[in-house]
C-alpha cells in the first residue's frame, strides 16, 4: 500500500513541511534525571524533566526564544540547570531593561529544572561569551569575557 503524504491547503508547487520539533538531553552524572530540551515550533523551546528510575516525565518551562543545549549544563545532583538563551523579542528585551537596568539580547542564566526562572543571571553583552559548566553539583564556571 502507497501512503501519501498530506498536501497542503496552498495551490500550487508542492510547499515544505514544518521542520519536527527536535530534542536534546542533558544527563545528571550522579543522579536519575535528565533535562530534555524540546525545540520548535519555531523559536519556541520547552523543557522537561525525566526521572529515569520513575520512567515519569514533568513539563517545565516553555521559553520564547533560542536555548543552546550544547553551551548548557545540569549539575551533577540534576538540582540545577544553566543554560545559555538568546532573545530577540522588543517586548522580553524592555522587561529585562525594566527589572535589570541592561538590555539583554544574550545571557547565561541559572535555574532548578524543568523551570527556566532564573535564580542566578549573568548577562552576554558581546554576543560571543556565555553558558558554562557545573564543576561540581554547587560550583559553576561561567563562560563570560
Amino acid at each position: 500500500m502507497k501512503v501519501h503524504p498530506q498536501r497542503s491547503h496552498v495551490k500550487g508547487p508542492a510547499s515544505t513541511p514544518p521542520a519536527p520539533a527536535r530534542i536534546w538531553g542533558l544527563l545528571a552524572s550522579e543522579a536519575d534525571r535528565v533535562v530534555l530540551f524540546r525545540r520548535g515550533s519555531s523559536r519556541w523551546t520547552r523543557l522537561y524533566l525525566w526521572d529515569t528510575i520513575t520512567d515519569t516525565l514533568t513539563p517545565g518551562s516553555w521559553f520564547q526564544g533560542r536555548l543552546y543545549e550544547w553551551m548548557s549544563d545540569l549539575s551533577p545532583d540534576g538540582e540545577h540547570l544553566l543554560y545559555h538563551a538568546q532573545n530577540e523579542s522588543k517586548r522580553q528585551q524592555a522587561l529585562a531593561m525594566e527589572r535589570y537596568g541592561v538590555r539583554m539580547w544574550d545571557w547565561t542564566a541559572l535555574s532548578k529544572p524543568p523551570q527556566v526562572h532564573a535564580i542566578g543571571l549573568w548577562n552576554a553583552p558581546d554576543g560571543w561569551s556565555g553558558g558554562g559548566a557545573f564543576r561540581d553539583s554547587r560550583t559553576i564556571q561561567v563562560n563570560h569575557t
